[in-house]
């Protein structure tokens, strides 16, 4: 099944890429290897060595086919790839560590693609766009996706998990020529794959003796999963089969360990043998990866050294060598322009803005999206502990939401967000919460934790973006407040920043630019601190209307 041939048709890189991706595995390999033979040089103090653990990251962001709806959360291809091949980093001193951070029903941008620090982290060596599912007919957010993460302060490796004949790889696979690597994993030759490979259990006498349980109703009547494509969009142009009933049945795993109702098994989320596949050939083209950059290293190491002083040494030389490398990529992509053609929708609203501050500019992104780091250490809340999903501060649950009398933008969640089985996706679409009837609400942004965490020094344009909760299928309840309110000067949402009132909002399709008085930028910030303080009230008596905000993002 992992043979040279089929890896090479479904990993798809140019040779620059490839180099680069072994590179990154490889100063990880000499950064981990320098912890077990420093020792400090005569007269060095030795506290000015720390010890500490060198991690090879990975983050998954996408959509519900990424984030495994409908199956255990550890069931997801990026888990399994995790588990493929932690044991063979560890062997080399690297821990491995593979986030998955796909969030059902959202896109690559602009919301996600401009809060890459805040929700993926600020260490990242992989990031993996998976959104070809709601990005189906979208071509120019990956764009966006991929010109960002030329900024994130680890400029990580892009994945894409996309078909070779769309537009929009086409142009990701430009980025190379900027200095980064892309790599796409392609789903048309894997789809090939798994037809030509894997046995259809509807033309094997007793599957369930003959097959082992990751390819038994796997494949049948010829279909993956029993689905085939159809027109249907409210089911993601995924539809079952009279045929594939057998597969569909036997699609999710979760009876075990969830003894509650399951919910998004549905035909457009791939089932566990399915992730499982896809997870493994992950990992094995990561092992690949790995083989290569010791081949490499081997090359470029001098022997014959035994005082551990002098193989140290040695290390840093080929380390600060590739370090040089890194940067000289990294100064090919910040001396190039970005690609911003593809962007039609709302275009006006970008020219107004500056495309290069939206896809070049730093930005820093206050959110309440989960899974995000900023959510999980503490970030947001100002708290500032390590958590995890199953350890954080999950705000308040908006049905027993009092009025806030500090005046303060609360953090909330919808408990029906959630399932009763905690053994399932991670993803949750809280938001800060704006109800008619709350008064006056503010927050500042940055609040002094985020800049700590994700300021860089920089003087900021003061150009201020408020992204809305996505509905499902983009429908929005009567009771919600949108910022038509503002535009069509309703008198229903008041929105000040720094206390000058907003005027006009400009759309960037989920996403808005405040306005005021004098234009799109509201200066250097309070007592010119690049911070920003919003407030936001919602007017309309006896209606019960509100406002979910997602993120604000400030430039």
């Amino acid at each position: 099944l992992f043979e040279s041939s089929t890896m090479e048709e479904i990993f798809v890189m140019s040779e620059e890429s490839k180099a680069r991706f072994v590179r990154r595995i490889m100063m990880k390999i000499l950064l981990a290897q320098q912890q077990n033979y420093y020792h400090p040089a005569p007269g060095e103090e030795e506290n000015n060595y720390i010890d500490k653990v060198i991690t090879f990251t990975w983050a998954t962001g996408g959509d519900s086919a990424a984030a495994g709806h409908g199956n255990l959360f550890n069931q997801s291809y990026t888990a399994i790839m995790e588990n493929t091949v932690r044991s063979s980093f560890a062997s080399l001193g690297v821990k491995f560590v593979a986030k998955n951070y796909g969030i059902g029903g959202y896109g690559s941008g602009p919301e996600l693609a401009l809060c890459q620090e805040s929700v993926y982290g600020l260490d990242l060596d992989v990031l993996n766009w998976d959104f070809s599912m709601t990005e189906r007919f979208d071509q120019h957010r990956a764009m966006l996706w991929g010109e960002r993460a030329g900024t994130h302060p680890t400029k990580p490796i892009l994945f894409m998990m996309d078909s070779g004949y769309t537009e929009r790889w086409k142009q990701f696979k430009q980025l190379d020529t900027k200095g980064m690597s892309t790599i796409l994993m392609d789903n048309v030759q894997f789809t090939k794959f798994r037809k030509h490979q894997i046995p259809d259990s509807s033309t094997i006498p007793n599957p369930d003796r003959h097959l082992p349980p990751s390819l038994r109703y796997y494949i049948c009547n010829g279909e993956i999963e029993g689905v085939v494509e159809c027109d249907d969009s409210l089911r993601n142009f995924l539809c079952d089969t009279e045929e594939g009933v057998l597969c569909k049945q036997n699609k999710f795993q979760t009876r075990d360990v969830c003894r509650t109702e399951v919910r998004h098994q549905t035909s457009w989320n791939p089932g566990w043998k399915d992730h499982l596949l896809r997870g493994r050939l992950l990992g094995y083209f990561m092992l690949d990866m790995v083989q290569e950059a010791l081949v490499e290293l081997e090359k470029m190491v001098n022997k014959g050294m035994s005082d551990d002083y002098a193989i140290h040494t040695e290390y840093q030389r080929v380390l600060d060598q590739l370090s040089g490398m890194e940067q000289a990529d990294a100064s090919i992509f910040l001396n190039s322009p970005p690609f911003t053609q593809l962007w039609e929708t709302n275009r006006d609203t970008l020219d107004s803005v500056n495309p290069l501050t939206v896809f070049r500019k730093h930005s820093l992104c206050h959110t309440a999206l989960i899974p995000s780091e900023t959510r999980y250490d503490g970030i947001l809340t100002e708290n500032y502990q390590r958590g995890s999903h199953k350890d954080y501060e999950k705000g308040i649950n908006k049905a027993l939401l009092a009025t806030p009398e500090d005046g303060v933008l609360p953090l909330a969640y919808d408990s029906n967000d959630r399932q009763q089985c905690d053994a399932l996706e991670i993803d949750h679409k809280d938001f800060f919460y704006v109800r008619e009837g709350d008064g006056w609400l503010s927050t500042m942004v940055p609040n002094p934790v985020e800049e700590w965490a994700y300021g860089r020094g920089e003087p900021r344009e003061g150009i201020i973006m408020v992204c809305l909760k996505i509905c499902p299928l983009g429908r929005c309840p009567e009771e919600s407040v949108g910022f038509g309110y503002i535009k069509r000067n309703r008198g229903k949402l008041f929105i000040t920043v720094n206390d000058q009132p907003v005027k006009m909002i400009n759309k960037l399709e989920g996403c808005h630019f405040l306005a005021g008085d004098h234009g799109l930028r509201w200066g250097p910030g309070i007592e010119d601190s690049g911070r920003y303080q919003l407030k936001f009230r919602v007017e309309d008596p006896g209606t019960g209307h509100w406002m979910k905000i997602s993120s604000i993002i400030i430039f």
